[in-house]
């Protein structure tokens, strides 16, 4: 099952800057809690969850919200980028293979954005869920700043 591996990597992110500090990064590949991540602000933040099969993300939306996360979901990486301006996720859970352009295009927008000019915020984690289990497919996602890397189980 995909949730668990998910939701245990939601749990565990150590960081390497304390929360708020300026132009944070993570090491990649590194761990994070998601509740070291957000500090002191309150649970109910918003993890954006962008995947284009329907199945999968309806899944994941529902698991995150029965494990007490505000979600949303994105079909495409057009779609995915409109809602990390408008809605202004806490987390984005990203699929690399989407409709219309690939997910690493969207992480490399998100990476490179200003934070100022853009409604998108460059330091914004973002955990790469997909069926591609290749290690070039790994390394290209951190080498673009992924902060985390799940595949997805093969049946």
């Amino acid at each position: 099952m995909i949730a668990g591996p998910l939701l245990s990597t939601l749990r565990r992110y150590p960081r390497h800057r304390t929360p708020g500090s300026p132009n944070r990064k993570f090491a990649p590949g590194a761990r994070f809690s998601l509740a070291v991540l957000l500090g002191d602000v309150d649970e109910q933040r918003l993890i954006l969850v962008v995947e284009d099969d329907e199945a999968t993300r309806a899944f994941l939306l529902e698991n995150l919200a029965a494990d007490g996360f505000r979600v949303a979901g994105a079909t495409s990486a057009g779609e995915g980028i409109r809602a990390i301006e408008v809605r202004r996720p806490s987390l984005v859970v990203l699929d690399l293979a989407l409709e219309g352009g690939s997910g690493l295009d969207l992480l490399d927008r998100v990476r490179h954005a200003d934070g100022l000019a853009s409604r998108i915020d460059p330091d914004l984690p973002v955990i790469v869920l997909t069926g591609r289990v290749g290690e070039a497919d790994r390394v290209r996602s951190f080498t673009r700043g992924a902060d985390d890397y799940v595949a997805k189980p093969t049946c």
